[in-house]
């Protein structure tokens, strides 16, 4: 199993899991927002330094910091 940093730019994964130790309020802003369990992300870009990620998901583009992207868990 990879981490959403992890499977690389213009790949695409389904998530199975989000790390506990990320914070409640972020993990159900995450999911109020539809990255969730099951949920199809494609990252589309990833930043010079490798810090923050473009992702994609249900007609949605956002970006997110590495820290977070480390602990959201897909299969490709």
């Amino acid at each position: 199993m990879q981490t959403l940093s992890q499977i690389g730019e213009k790949k695409e994964g389904i998530i199975v899991d989000i790390d506990k130790s990320m914070s409640v309020f972020f993990r159900r802003r995450l999911c109020e927002i539809g990255l969730c369990f099951g949920t199809r992300v494609k990252v589309i870009k990833i930043s010079g330094l490798k810090k923050s990620f473009l992702i994609s998901f249900n007609d949605l583009t956002m970006t997110i910091q590495k820290e977070h992207a480390n602990m959201i868990h897909v299969r490709q």
